[in-house]
């Protein structure tokens, strides 16, 4: 996971002076996605980092407010593009504390665009993604 928040443009600017934001996917070197904001932030939450094992069973830092213990989801990681990265942050952990299924509709609720990773590796994207993703983006390291 990780966070960002961006302004203005620079030189090292990408498309039209926008920023470009790389979103990881949690099982493979190609990301979920590629976003472009020219003012905003990207935050990516995800039970796939910051995990470990305590007793034979595996643990994350996402913890349910029910249990006191890490969170179990369909979900492996929840992405969200907010104009402040406070606002994405606590959407992807809203997210996740959703519904199985209504992860996305939680984003839109507190008015972000985002995208969910699901355990197969199937991703699912907000209606409104599309006004960030760039499509067919070369990343490199």
């Amino acid at each position: 996971g990780g966070d960002v928040r961006v302004e203005g443009s620079s030189d090292d600017a990408g498309l039209d002076g926008r920023w470009i934001v790389a979103v990881d996917h949690p099982s493979g070197p190609a990301p979920a996605a590629v976003v472009a904001l020219t003012a905003g932030a990207v935050a990516t939450s995800t039970t796939a980092k910051r995990a470990w094992a305590v007793d034979g069973e595996w643990r994350h830092h996402l913890v349910d407010p029910g249990t006191g213990r890490s969170l179990r989801s369909p979900v492996v990681a929840v992405t969200a593009v907010a104009r402040e990265a406070a606002d994405a942050e606590v959407a992807t952990k809203a997210a996740f504390l959703a519904s199985p299924g209504a992860e996305l509709a939680t984003l839109d609720e507190l008015g972000c665009d985002g995208l969910v990773v699901d355990a197969d590796g199937g991703t699912r994207r907000s209606a409104g993604l599309h006004r960030f993703l760039v499509e067919n983006a070369e990343v490199t390291a």
